[in-house]
């Protein structure tokens, strides 16, 4: 038997839907990003309840969910009748569907994780790679060819260096603990 989950605990906006695509439930954050009486939406298809449509202005969630990989750009309506812009991930399971709303432009932590894990991996193939070929084939290479191996191993490991300070930044930048001193250059 599952647990249910406090919805209010996550920070995204989360709603629920059965298997028709009606609104069961939803958390305090989707209460800030669609208006503080969405409540009254429950029971609802959610489609019709906040006016959702793709990007081109298409009626989306109407019946059926849209061809989506993870994630997909839409447009709600708030109670208050104005759009926003969101970017939807999309769980369907034998139950219903589960709706991570975040405002369009912000990227979801898995998005993030996905590029950090892209753009640290092909350096680090390399410099598993070189050293592997270094040490089984030392012998049979060449001084030039150690060389050229040993400089890509330098400039792959100094580029993950940087991608990590960049990332250490960012974080100390989100917590308040890197500030940023502001002066006027030429």
């Amino acid at each position: 038997m599952s647990t249910p989950v406090d919805l209010d605990v996550l920070p995204d906006a989360v709603l629920v839907l059965d298997r028709d695509l009606c609104l069961q439930a939803l958390n305090e954050a989707a209460r800030r990003l669609l208006g503080p009486d969405a409540d009254a939406r429950l029971g609802q298809p959610v489609g019709e309840a906040f006016r959702v449509r793709h990007g081109s202005g298409a009626p989306a969630l109407r019946g059926e969910l849209p061809p989506h990989d993870g994630q997909i750009d839409l447009l709600l309506a708030r109670t208050d009748g104005t759009d926003v812009p969101v970017t939807a991930t999309i769980g369907a399971h034998d139950a219903g569907v589960v709706l991570c709303l975040r405002p369009a432009g912000e990227r979801s932590g898995i998005a993030i994780i996905s590029t950090v894990s892209h753009e640290l991996r092909s350096p680090l193939t390399s410099v598993k790679g070189y050293t592997s070929l270094l040490l089984s084939r030392w012998e049979r290479l060449s001084d030039e060819q150690k060389l050229t191996m040993l400089e890509q191993v330098l400039h792959d490991a100094d580029r993950v260096t940087r991608l990590v300070t960049e990332l250490l930044d960012i974080s100390r930048l989100e917590t308040g603990r890197l500030v940023l001193r502001r002066q006027m250059v030429d």
